[in-house]
């Protein structure tokens, strides 16, 4: 486990910048606790073979086990359901605002969404690689001026 959360933790801060990323770096740190947790059962199971111990230290070492690793699993678990809805709904968002809106400008569309003109650039480029939003389509950075 201590690799894996290494391994994880270093592909997060590589790319937890990016919105379509987020979901999936925090269900990655939720895998490396179910899977730290697996680990753990294997390993108590092997020491009781080995040597009997007494219930109450049995279960002892059971809920401390399931206290460590499964409630940071339960808590990346929720956390990654909510990323992935907030990015579903972002992405809705661009798609409606391109599509319905015709806004064709970066900065138009980072003002809608409260996104920086950076994300939304590299958000679009990810639905476009994704095919939501069609791969012709020409993106103008800047803002439109507006009509009084």
């Amino acid at each position: 486990m201590p690799l894996g959360l290494i391994l994880a933790l270093v592909r997060f801060m590589g790319s937890h910048f990016k919105n379509y990323r987020k979901p999936v770096n925090i269900s990655l740190l939720y895998h490396v606790f179910m899977g730290g947790f697996v680990q753990m059962m294997v390993f108590v199971m092997y020491t009781v073979t080995l040597e009997p111990i007494d219930t109450v230290t049995f279960i002892f070492m059971l809920v401390l086990v399931a206290v460590f690793l499964l409630l940071p699993a339960s808590g990346f678990a929720a956390s990654a359901a909510k990323a992935r809805f907030k990015f579903s709904q972002l992405a809705n968002a661009y798609v409606q605002l391109i599509n319905d809106g015709g806004i064709r400008y970066l900065g138009n569309l980072s003002e809608q969404t409260g996104q920086s003109e950076s994300d939304v650039r590299r958000d679009l480029l990810y639905l476009q690689s994704h095919g939501a939003l069609s791969a012709g389509l020409v993106m103008i950075e800047g803002r439109a001026a507006t009509v009084p």
